[in-house]
């Protein structure tokens, strides 16, 4: 092995344990199922693998492989939830974890928050996973998808508001 592979490696090795978390994180409020999450940061792994060194910023990349691999895979219906308070303190505490083992212990209302996430509408689905669940800064989040800080801004806001009406639907005025 060259010199230069073996820092090619050494690179990428360092780059996976960094941002594999992140990722998961992403494919997990992508798709709503830990299983289907980790597949596709598998899979987004071993594409940035493929393709170590030709991009400047291969953690900007996540994100858009990450959708990619999601829209190829089915997508289940949403279910009944509790109120968004409760599924948001669960959400935090689970993600605070940043490995797949705390993704596989979160609670059952962590896992429908996370259904009701990926059935969000495209555009607030992208921010509240990178704002939100990946704790991603507005205008890291603005340069991944191509949009300015303020519609960071007001996608995150109707997306927590759409996910508001959705909890409070499916747990009625007295579920508060």
């Amino acid at each position: 092995m060259s010199a230069d592979e073996s820092r090619r490696d050494k690179s990428f090795e360092l780059f996976y344990l960094k941002e594999n978390p992140r990722l998961l994180r992403i494919a997990y409020g992508l798709t709503g199922d830990v299983e289907l999450a980790k597949e596709v940061a598998q899979e987004v792994m071993l594409t940035l693998l493929v393709t170590w060194g030709r991009y400047d910023r291969p953690e900007d990349l996540l994100y858009r492989l990450a959708k990619q691999r999601t829209q190829r895979a089915s997508r289940k219906a949403p279910r009944n939830s509790v109120a968004l308070d409760e599924h948001i303190r669960s959400a935090e505490e689970a993600l605070e974890r940043s490995n797949a083992n705390a993704m596989t212990a979160a609670s059952e209302s962590h896992q429908e928050l996370m259904r009701l996430v990926s059935s969000l509408p495209g555009r607030q689905r992208d921010v509240v996973v990178l704002t939100v669940i990946t704790d991603l800064p507005d205008a890291d989040a603005s340069r991944v998808l191509g949009i300015s800080v303020s519609s960071v801004k007001t996608h995150r806001q109707r997306g927590l508001e759409s996910l508001r009406k959705a909890l409070l639907t499916s747990t009625g005025p007295s579920g508060d």
